[in-house]
């Protein structure tokens, strides 16, 4: 369900920016970078709705999925724009994956 609410909020707001503007840049790279990104949302809707009918449930797999995307977007932000580790990066990731590991182990 959240996923829906999200892609139906990022589509509006692409419209409402359109209907607005009346502008769209339509470069190669532009279109490129779209096309992942929906790629993308819809390869990880589709492994959501996955993991959460054969995973342990809502509350073990949710927060999962949500600390591996932010784990992701650090380690990409390091390896592609050059970003530096911060020790307030680490202690985050650090507690994201104890929390991750005592919602596996309460179970």
């Amino acid at each position: 369900f959240i996923n829906l609410v999200f892609q139906t909020g990022s589509y509006l707001m692409t419209m409402l920016l359109f209907l607005s503007t009346r502008q769209i840049e339509l470069n190669k790279r532009g279109i490129v970078y779209a096309f992942l990104g929906g790629m993308l949302v819809a390869i990880f809707s589709t492994l959501s709705f996955k993991a959460l009918s054969i995973g342990p449930g809502v509350s073990t797999v949710m927060p999962a999925l949500r600390i591996g995307g932010i784990a992701l977007v650090v380690i990409l932000g390091i390896l592609l724009l050059k970003e530096k580790l911060t020790v307030q990066t680490i202690l985050g990731l650090m507690f994201a994956v104890v929390g991750i590991y005592l919602i596996f182990t309460s179970k």
